[in-house]
């Protein structure tokens, strides 16, 4: 993820708009790194780190937004790399956006937290049952989808392509306005997530479960007929 970020912003805004520190930097390149970003005549105005690289070594100035893509299994573990970093900001609290994409194991995984089930951060420890449960999640609701955009009559595109220039539009706005963010329904993908004690609220509600998607609950072989159905529908 980190190397697509790098390809991006780089793409986008240029090689000397940003700096990266990736877990294993030496500290002196790190400490340049840091230098390069909190020096404003340098224009550095996008500061890509591991969260596996953050630490008390980390001491960032002018940080209006925090961006984490790639959550962790355990989303907390993002939230405790952050807390390693000192920073200054002109806005306090410092808003922390976390984007994820829906119907994946990662939106998932952020439900599966919120109710206090954390995943083992050991892919390999977790249970097949639990596995079918992640991979299941938004699988329905994305092949009915396919089959909408492959059907010659389906015109939505541009539709598709409003809502995420409103998403956009929205992202900007917050980032921008700094204002306090809400789950009214003028939102169209944002929405504020609150802490209790050291897990988010379970009255989060994340795009899938807005969407009424599920997840396949049962043994293996319930899981293996649903697959089956899908691919048979196809």
């Amino acid at each position: 993820m980190g190397d697509i970020l790098d390809d991006f912003v780089r793409q986008r805004f240029g090689y000397e708009s940003y700096e990266r520190v990736e877990r294993g930097l030496l500290l002196q390149k790190k400490q340049t790194a840091i230098n390069m970003f909190t020096d404003k005549t340098k224009g550095r105005f996008i500061f890509l780190i591991d969260s596996r690289a953050c630490g008390p070594s980390i001491k960032l100035s002018s940080v209006d937004a925090i961006i984490i893509y790639g959550s962790d299994w355990n989303p907390m573990n993002d939230l405790r790399a952050l807390q390693k970093v000192s920073m200054e900001s002109e806005s306090e609290p410092v808003p922390i956006f976390r984007l994820y994409s829906s119907c994946t194991v990662e939106e998932k995984a952020l439900i599966l937290a919120k109710h206090d089930h954390i995943l083992d951060s050991n892919i390999l420890n977790i249970t097949p049952s639990l596995s079918h449960c992640l991979l299941s999640w938004g699988a329905s609701f994305l092949f009915n989808r396919l089959e909408e955009l492959q059907n010659p009559s389906y015109s939505n595109v541009s539709g598709d392509e409003l809502f995420m220039d409103n998403v956009a539009l929205e992202f900007l706005s917050k980032l921008l306005s700094k204002v306090e963010l809400s789950t009214e329904p003028g939102n169209a993908a944002i929405s504020q997530a609150y802490l209790r004690g050291s897990f988010y609220s379970r009255a989060i509600v994340v795009a899938g479960e807005s969407e009424g998607i599920s997840s396949v609950d049962g043994d293996l072989p319930k899981f293996c007929a649903y697959w089956l159905s899908l691919l048979n529908s196809e």
